[in-house]
């Protein structure tokens, strides 16, 4: 069994026009004899209809259940099988490709994407009264949404639980936040001489961006966003950490929050800007097309701006 996908100028020369009202890139399977697996194909050509609209949903959701597929004729079972047979598949289906040889298993996103296809084969086959139920079980769940309304939600129970994304979120250990800064970013071996394979450009620059990006606590979007006035300087003295005020403008929800950055970080990165940054600036040949932006009297709160911009707030 193979997924094609469907090409209409490959269909020019038939006498239909127009052939028929089939998406282009609409996925469609063929047995290994070449004949059509008629109601996956149908269930595909809804898709489009069924809140599955991408191309690439189509492909993905083919390739799911023709695997399962696949698998049910390995065991003797039609796709279209009593309920208490699917469900037993379904149940051996799992300990194939979750628990089975490790070339077959599939991970959890996997697995979730896997079983949301094939139920929505099922719950499409149930709606066009091709059988009297699907094959598998669910459990109704509130879920509260960020405005704070609540809502119920249907869970596929054969789904495995997903893990939320700070959940997944893995931290290096210093040294290897060391290695990865040193080594990585400022081009240096490990025993502190410089690496003559190193390729990369501004080696300064990048290992005092790199340290302080992993030890400021900010965003990925205010750390992008970040301009060197509003970066406090190192502090004379060894505080454990030093306060680090976002503003609003670079805030998540346009909120201005604090963060803290080490001392460390701030050191390095003041060298940099006063030491490397303006030899790099001056010897930069680039200059505008047109009319500059020049930026008057910056601070930590705002600069006067003219040409190109206005009054801004940093």
């Amino acid at each position: 069994m193979r997924v094609y996908r469907f090409d209409g100028a490959g269909c020019a020369g038939f006498p239909a026009d127009p052939l028929v009202g089939i998406p282009e890139g609409m996925p469609f399977l063929l047995d290994d004899a070449g004949v059509p697996v008629r109601v996956v194909n149908r269930w595909l050509r809804s898709l489009p209809t069924s809140g599955a609209p991408a191309p690439k949903t189509w492909v993905a959701y083919a390739g799911d259940v023709k695997a399962w597929v696949g698998f049910l004729e390995k065991r003797g079972v039609d796709v279209l099988d009593d309920r208490s047979v699917l469900r037993e598949a379904v149940a051996a289906y799992h300990g194939e490709r979750r628990m089975g040889p490790l070339a077959g298993r599939l991970d959890n996103s996997s697995w979730a994407r896997a079983i949301s296809s094939i139920s929505s084969f099922y719950e499409w086959a149930e709606s066009e009264g091709l059988i009297d139920g699907t094959p598998f079980s669910y459990r109704l769940q509130a879920i509260r949404g960020s405005d704070g309304a609540s809502r119920v939600v249907r869970r596929n129970l054969a789904a495995a639980r997903r893990a939320k994304r700070h959940v997944s979120v893995r931290w290096l250990e210093q040294d290897f936040l060391d290695l990865f800064v040193e080594v990585g970013l400022a081009g240096m071996l490990p025993d502190g001489g410089d690496d003559p394979a190193f390729r990369g450009r501004e080696p300064a620059r990048n290992a005092a961006a790199g340290e302080l990006a992993t030890t400021s606590g900010l965003r990925a979007q205010e750390f992008s966003s970040l301009l060197v006035w509003e970066v406090p300087p190192p502090p004379p003295d060894e505080p454990p950490v030093v306060p680090l005020a976002v503003p609003g403008v670079i805030a998540k929800g346009g909120k201005s929050r604090s963060s803290w950055v080490s001392p460390r970080a701030l050191r390095r990165l003041d060298s940099y800007l006063k030491l490397e940054r303006p030899l790099s600036v001056a010897a930069c040949l680039w200059r505008p097309a047109g009319e500059a932006l020049v930026v008057s009297e910056p601070d930590r709160l705002g600069d006067g701006s003219t040409g190109g911009g206005c009054a801004g707030t940093g």
